[in-house]
């Protein structure tokens, strides 16, 4: 059995009607034994051979000398596996297996996150890839019919019952004339899609080259910036100048060859060695892995094969896990780094495996990345980041510049879960630009500073799939010199909050903006929330969002503060003193704490539940689908050790019995990264303490006893609705009961 290649063929790439071949290329009038001799000679005779040809390398030449070489031998039964460029499995042994090094399309991957400055050139041209698991099990099926000739026929290349793709067998069957059974026998499989597989069975370069770029720049490999510049020149500048093979050989070894060299000569005569000189070295092997890939990313290839993809496999799924590989695979490198060097500064981009995210401890693994924050890794300037955003006018621009530089002074971190956006994701892949809705966001709003955070992630992230959203703001806003008019540039609309009576503008608002698929963000409690505990949902939105019956998902966000920018003026109130009214000059006071280093709510995690389709909640009370985006809200509450801490002080019971009994009802705890210092300014005020405590309260709502409904719907209004039967233990009870007593003693104050 020899491995060989499909690319055996010089300069042909086959059409769909006339196909390559699964037979051996002519190298007429060249010799193949005098070729081989050459190649371990002079070589002059070779490539003058593989010039005239058409062969665009060595590798591709050198198969098929080995092919005709093999068929010269008369006493060896010979199998020829022709694959194409071998990817990830597909199936076994599992979704996206790459081996334990990067090769071929994953390779080409790493190195594009690895060195984004390197030269590629990416065309439309599909990628003739075959998956490994394919391989092995079309190697192992062939070699055995090649034993037995009366082999009648062989199981599929997808064979697991239980994989996503279909499975069903197919029977093959390979002639075999029994008079010449005494001779050796001659076999080339092509290992490749047959040119009549339908479209959807591969993806394009171009496709593949823009999910690297936003894999990198999600994960934080490469800055968005670089990302896609580089993407720009590799996609759309390098193939529309139709270069040559030998034309771009010449340019990547002017511009990136010879640099590179340089700098490597300058590091090597400076008394100390540079430690990215080391790394630098590691490239220079892979540093012309472009020149082997120009010439399959730039032409199509059509085979003539047995092998057809099922008919539902999904090519945009299997180019994900090729993209998916390349990432663990530099993953594995940074870690290798940050293992040996102390410079090394950690990424953005975060894992926490096998994570237990809800009450039935199920796992999953949570990947999240920093988007703001001290904490947050910056590497150009502020200004040149907002700049080159792919999305977003010139105003909004300016507004993400100043959003970057508060949350620096004010927050520690502003941690987005990623992963909670997949399915989400997954389910507006699958639909036409014409089937699109539109997507309601729909946050929980304990501070006015959710307004800026849902707007900063959709502005920072683009590649969640979130657009500039439209803001359902209320009208007090509107009537606030200067902040009403940013709120409106910012895509704010207003909404009459509080009156019996329904809002004709909304509705007038609501049939303009989604005349084409678009982004709302709107507050179902109405307004926010500073002692935390969930508000009765409002229904005047979601009422009229009904009646202008056009097509919508709703997709529950969860905002998790540690502390509250807006909690000294809850305080103040609890105190009996007025109200705060927002004002420009409360705003600028505000500005003055915040850019002297005097407010620090610590850090923020946001995650996503899955959307729900709102055309199934049109015949249902507003109500209820209001009490249902908060019930998905509320499976997205994380708890920290700071909230721990703070209940611990507030009802005076020792930090781990609250912890205990929080993991015993399957509430989550705050995802903790590595060393990273928790948020240690503990509050000193009761009202602070049990304001920070009722952020897990809708968790202890179902625990309350019946005699305190009241305080369980306060807690939690949509336990009303979806209240369930809960099975309580002791250590629970304990904490319950604390509470209660505290409760009881608030109505004994207030009636007296």
């Amino acid at each position: 059995v020899h491995i060989s290649t499909a690319f055996v063929h010089g300069c042909e790439t086959g059409t769909k009607t006339e196909p390559l071949p699964e037979t051996l290329f002519s190298l007429h009038p060249y010799d193949p034994l005098e070729l081989y001799k050459s190649m371990l000679g002079t070589q002059s005779y070779a490539s003058a051979a593989m010039n005239a040809l058409g062969f665009p390398n060595t590798y591709t030449f050198s198969k098929c000398i080995c092919e005709h070489l093999l068929h010269g031998e008369n006493d060896q039964n010979t199998l020829i596996i022709r694959p194409s460029i071998v990817g990830p499995s597909v199936q076994e042994p599992f979704e996206g297996w790459a081996g334990e090094k990067p090769s071929t399309i994953v390779a080409a991957a790493c190195l594009y996150l690895k060195f984004p400055y390197n030269m590629w050139c990416f065309g439309k041209e599909t990628v003739p890839f075959v998956p490994v698991d394919v391989l092995c099990r079309a190697i192992i099926s062939r070699a055995f019919i090649c034993l037995d000739p009366d082999a009648s026929g062989i199981e599929g290349a997808f064979s697991d019952p239980s994989a996503d793709y279909d499975n069903e067998e197919k029977k093959e069957s390979l002639q075999f004339d029994h008079s010449l059974a005494n001779y050796p026998r001659k076999y080339i499989v092509t290992v490749a899609w047959d040119a009549s597989s339908h479209e959807s069975a591969s993806f394009s370069w171009l496709s593949y080259a823009y999910a690297i770029t936003h894999m990198g720049s999600l994960c934080g490999h490469v800055h968005r910036v670089v990302a896609y510049s580089g993407l720009l020149l590799s996609t759309k500048l390098f193939p529309r100048l139709q270069f040559s093979l030998d034309a771009f050989d010449l340019l990547h070894s002017l511009l990136i060859r010879t640099s590179i060299d340089a700098l490597l000569r300058l590091c090597d005569k400076l008394p100390w060695k540079p430690e990215f000189a080391q790394e630098l070295k590691m490239l220079g092997q892979v540093l012309d892995l472009p020149l082997v890939f120009f010439p399959f990313a730039n032409q199509s290839f059509y085979f003539r094969s047995e092998l057809s993809p099922p008919g539902d496999f999904n090519s945009e799924r299997y180019m994900f896990s090729c993209v998916v590989a390349a990432h663990r695979f530099i993953r594995m490198i940074e870690a290798k780094r940050r293992k040996h060097s102390k410079y090394y500064n950690s990424l953005n981009f975060r894992e926490y495996p096998n994570y237990a995210h809800n009450s039935v401890k199920a796992d999953r693994n949570i990947s999240s990345i920093v988007v703001a924050g001290a904490e947050h890794t910056m590497p150009f300037s502020d200004f040149w980041w907002a700049l080159t955003q792919p999305q977003g006018s010139i105003f909004i621009r300016f507004l993400g510049w100043i959003l970057a530089k508060v949350f620096r002074h004010t927050v520690t971190e502003i941690e987005i879960d990623v992963a909670s956006f997949v399915e989400y994701a997954r389910a507006l892949s699958t639909l036409s630009n014409s089937d699109r809705p539109n997507v309601i966001i729909a946050p929980t709003h304990r501070s006015l500073y959710d307004f800026l955070i849902v707007s900063y992630i959709c502005f920072s992230l683009p590649e969640l799939g979130l657009e500039m959203p439209h803001i359902a703001a209320a009208s007090d806003f509107s009537r606030i010199p200067i902040i009403g008019w940013i709120a409106s540039k910012a895509g704010a609309f207003f909404v009459k909050r509080g009156e019996a009576k329904k809002d004709p503008n909304l509705s007038k608002n609501l049939s303009m903006i989604t005349q084409s698929p678009t982004f709302i963000e709107v507050f179902i409690e109405g307004k926010r929330s500073r002692h935390r505990t969930f508000l009765a949902p409002k229904t005047g939105f979601l009422r009229c969002l009904a009646e202008s019956n056009c097509n919508y998902i709703v997709l529950p966000m969860t905002i998790n503060y540690e502390d509250l920018p807006d909690q000294t003026s809850l305080l103040n109130e609890a105190n009996g003193n007025r109200g705060g009214e927002m004002s420009l000059s409360a705003l600028m006071n505000w500005s003055i704490q915040a850019f002297s280093g005097r407010i620090n709510v610590g850090r923020i995690f946001i995650s996503v539940s899955n959307a729900i389709n709102g055309l199934n909640m049109n015949s249902k009370d507003p109500q209820y689908l209001g009490c249902c985006i908060q019930n998905h809200q509320q499976r997205r509450i994380v708890v920290s050790e700071f909230h721990v801490r703070a209940a611990s002080l507030a009802i005076n019971v020792p930090p781990k019995l609250i912890s205990d009994a929080l993991s015993s009802i399957g509430c989550c705890h705050w995802p903790e990264w590595r060393d990273k210092g928790q948020f240690n300014q503990m509050p000193t005020d009761l009202a602070v303490q049990w304001s920070v405590m009722l952020h897990f309260g809708h968790a202890l709502a179902p625990y309350l006893p019946k005699s305190h409904s009241r305080w369980a719907s306060w807690l939690s209004p949509s336990n009303l609705v979806f209240g369930t039967k809960v099975q309580s233990n002791e250590i629970v009870d304990s904490i319950v009961s604390k509470i209660v007593l505290y409760f009881d003693a608030a109505e004994k104050s207030a009636n007296d």
